[in-house]
């Protein structure tokens, strides 16, 4: 465990890059998980991220310095929940590092639904891309 905690030291935060390839992309306090009852009542918006998790960055990765990144793609519920099975990854360099983290911070993360001719609706193909990287050593 003190080993492990010494090498979290050298962890940068993880880097959450959101690829919005259906929709609106979404920056700036929306984003970030602030105000956003204005959405109620209006007819038609796109969904918006309330709730993000970044993924804790594995051992394995800390223990032989291996940075990277995975894209994978999931569905937006009607109630702005993620689909459960709906996680699917699309790309992760290098293999077999950070995809069960990945997936693992995906799985909680939660939206203002989107809203179209006021009713709720499901999003599929919403994609993101986490980035994992190390700290240089000094």
């Amino acid at each position: 465990m003190k080993y492990f905690n010494r090498a979290m030291k050298t962890v940068s935060a993880v880097a959450v890059t959101v690829m919005v390839l259906t929709g609106t992309a979404v920056y700036g306090a929306a984003a970030a998980g602030s105000n956003t009852t204005a959405m109620v009542g209006k007819k038609s918006s796109d969904y918006l991220p309330i709730k993000r998790i970044q993924p804790q960055y594995p051992k394995r990765a800390i223990d032989e310095g291996v940075s990277g990144y995975v894209i994978l793609e999931l569905t937006v519920a009607a109630d702005g929940s993620v689909v459960p099975g709906s996680i699917k990854i699309i790309k992760a360099e290098p293999k077999l590092y950070f995809e069960k983290a990945s997936m693992a911070a995906a799985k909680l993360f939660n939206y203002v639904p989107k809203i179209v001719d006021g009713n709720p609706v499901v999003v599929p193909g919403v994609r993101y891309k986490f980035s994992f990287s190390l700290k240089p050593k000094t």
